[in-house]
C-alpha cells in the first residue's frame, strides 16, 4: 500500500493511504450544482502521530448544500464504532473533513471556529481537511493552535 506522508513544524507526523486519498478526492466539487461533502477520519494515535486508516462519507441525515456540510451522528457515529470494535479500541475518531467549491481551499471563519471547538471539547489534536479542486489543505488543530502539515514523501 502506498502513502502520503506529512510532518508539521512541530514534528507531527501523519499518513494517509493514498487509497484514502483517492476516495476523498472523488467528493471533488468540479461541477457548479455538486454539493459539499464531509465526514470524519479515523485512525491510530501513536503518541502526537496519527495514521489514517478510513474515512466516513455523506451519511443520510447530513445536511448538504453548495457551501457548507453540516454532519450529523448518524450513520458516522456507527461506522466509527465497528472500527473502534474490530481494532480492539486502537482505531478512533482522529478528525474531520469536507470540501470546499475552491481551487486552492482555505478555511472558512465557521471552520475554523467548529474545529476549535471540536479541538477543546474531545480535549486533543484532531486532523482537519479541506479538500479543493487543485489542492487540498491539511492542518491539525490543538485547542485554538493551528498547524499546517506539508508532504514529506
Amino acid at each position: 500500500m502506498q502513502y502520503k506522508t506529512m510532518m508539521t513544524e512541530g514534528g507531527t507526523l501523519v499518513i494517509l493511504p493514498t487509497t484514502l486519498i483517492n476516495e476523498l478526492e472523488k467528493q471533488k466539487q468540479l461541477n457548479p450544482r455538486d454539493m459539499e461533502s464531509g465526514g470524519i477520519i479515523i485512525g491510530k494515535r501513536r503518541s502526537s502521530n496519527m495514521e489514517v486508516v478510513a474515512i466516513t462519507t455523506p451519511q443520510l441525515k447530513d445536511k448538504r448544500s453548495r457551501c457548507r456540510f453540516d454532519r450529523k451522528e448518524f450513520g458516522h457515529a456507527t461506522i466509527l464504532g465497528q472500527y473502534w470494535n474490530q481494532s480492539n479500541g486502537e482505531d478512533n475518531y482522529l478528525g474531520e473533513w469536507h470540501t470546499h467549491p475552491e481551487d486552492f481551499p482555505t478555511p472558512s471563519p465557521t471552520d475554523l471556529s467548529t474545529w476549535k471547538a471540536m479541538s477543546s471539547e474531545h480535549g486533543i489534536p484532531l486532523l482537519a481537511v479541506i479538500i479543493g479542486r487543485v489542492k487540498n489543505y491539511y492542518t491539525i488543530v490543538s485547542r485554538s493552535q493551528f498547524y499546517r502539515l506539508k508532504e514529506i514523501a
